[in-house]
């Protein structure tokens, strides 16, 4: 997808060149519990990929191996086309890859801008410049549409401003992929939309590949190029939407899990 496509257009191929960020073949089991069995997915530059599946298919698993958080016991990891498989959480945030939480993870003692300001000299120059990093701040915090009435205290933001922080903060270290933890749970509809409509925006604007984990199917639907689906730890499904809205396995196992 070239950097000027827009999300109105269309929807960019599942094939469209070398993926950013590939998992092939991953298991991973806690004692005699199966949370992944040769699950594998793609991700590819400037697009949106979603991860989706019932309660307990293993999404917040995958999403811990491919940040580093969870190792597994079969399957390899590539950023790249690198096998970044035995890399920790940090070497891998160091490369790109970059995550937010579902419950944005802040320093309330700290001001908005010295959240946004605290990850970017953690991740280098190894030198503090206080003028630089609050002007960089402040131009990561208004691209993410963080009303500058709050650059204060993030104690009484509401939950979208929290997570747009949250976004700001990854955008310090210039993610090559963007993993996004269920980013509109316990929002409403309007909150959400606002939110993907951010998440559109530095997608096509930065050309970063996007993978989310969410459980709000008309939102998947309406923001995802491709959409992968797990259920008990397996892959059932993968495409575009219209081929996954269709999936006799994805509606048995959604209807299973209801």
């Amino acid at each position: 997808m070239d950097k000027s496509t827009t999300f109105g257009s269309g929807r960019a191929p599942n094939n469209a060149g070398r993926p950013e960020l590939t998992a092939t073949d991953v298991s991973v089991r806690f004692g005699g519990v199966r949370a992944l069995e040769g699950a594998s997915l793609e991700v590819f530059p400037g697009t949106i990929t979603a991860l989706i599946g019932p309660n307990g298919a293993g999404k917040t698993t995958l999403l811990n191996v491919i940040s580093g958080v969870v190792r597994a016991q079969r399957g390899r990891v590539e950023l790249e086309g690198a096998d970044i498989t035995r890399f920790t959480p940090p070497r891998r945030a160091q490369l790109g890859i970059l995550r937010c939480f579902q419950s944005p993870r802040l320093f309330d003692s700290l001001s908005v801008l010295e959240n946004v300001g605290a990850s970017i000299w953690m991740r280098g120059p190894w030198s503090w410049d206080a003028a630089r990093d609050e002007s960089r701040s402040m131009e990561l915090l208004d691209r993410c549409k963080v009303p500058r009435r709050s650059f204060t205290s993030p104690a009484g933001l509401n939950l979208v401003d929290r997570k747009r922080v949250e976004i700001a903060r990854a955008l310090t270290g210039r993610p090559k992929v963007l993993l996004l933890d269920e980013p509109a749970a316990g929002m409403g509809r309007r909150e959400a939309d606002a939110l993907i409509d951010l998440i559109r925006e530095l997608q096509a604007d930065l050309h970063v590949a996007v993978l989310i984990v969410e459980h709000n199917m008309p939102l998947v639907m309406d923001v995802a190029d491709s959409i992968t689906v797990l259920n008990f730890g397996a892959v059932i499904a993968s495409g575009d939407p219209a081929a996954i809205r269709s999936d006799p396995n994805v509606i048995a196992a959604y209807i299973g899990s209801a």
